[in-house]
């Protein structure tokens, strides 16, 4: 019952792309262009990546799970972000990649 409470919790909201802004429950909408690094050393095995940003002045993470949510969805948001980034999933020992910022 533990276990079913913690992940009701977890996956609790929806993670959304649309056009270039990510939404996910407790981050503010994030654009995809200003992710500061992309962690995806877990993406093949475990359907987990790390997308960093900065908010308020502050690096925030955020986890894309595509056990916590549906796997389908979050599979096609994290190849519109690689994509975007450059990444290949066939890419051999590739793990964190940095992303420029943005000039303004």
């Amino acid at each position: 019952i533990g276990y079913l409470a913690f992940f009701l919790h977890r996956s609790r909201g929806q993670v959304r792309l649309s056009g270039d802004i990510l939404t996910v429950p407790g981050h503010p909408p994030v654009a995809i262009e200003t992710l500061r690094s992309i962690d995806n050393r877990q993406w093949k095995k475990k359907g987990i990546a790390y997308l960093t940003y900065a908010s308020a002045g502050q690096e925030r993470t955020i986890k894309l799970d595509d056990f916590l949510y549906d796997q389908t969805p979050i599979d096609d948001i994290y190849a519109v972000i690689a994509k975007r980034h450059g990444l290949s999933d066939t890419m051999p020992g590739q793990h964190v990649v940095d992303v420029p910022a943005q000039k303004a």
